[in-house]
């Protein structure tokens, strides 16, 4: 929770289960998030989720975040 983004790093397996890989996903302000229901501790760490994202151009592992679907199917958007 910083601005003028804020990031979750995640540490998620490669396809073959071979190696895991951390992962860097941009999100929007602070203020933009508050406003579509996140909160600070919303996300934890060690909370299984699934993220749907606009990869990074260079092919590294991150990207900025469309949605996110916790275990217990909520939705986290960051669009309104």
């Amino acid at each position: 929770w910083t601005n003028p983004h804020s990031y979750i790093q995640m540490m998620a397996p490669e396809t073959d289960g071979a190696k895991v890989v951390e992962w860097s996903f941009e999100l929007g302000a602070p203020m933009y998030l508050y406003a579509r229901g996140w909160r600070p501790k919303t996300l934890k760490a060690g909370d299984k989720i699934s993220v749907r994202f606009y990869p990074l151009r260079n092919g590294q592992p991150g990207g900025m975040v469309v949605d996110i679907v916790t275990a217990d199917g909520r939705k986290l958007g960051q669009k309104a």
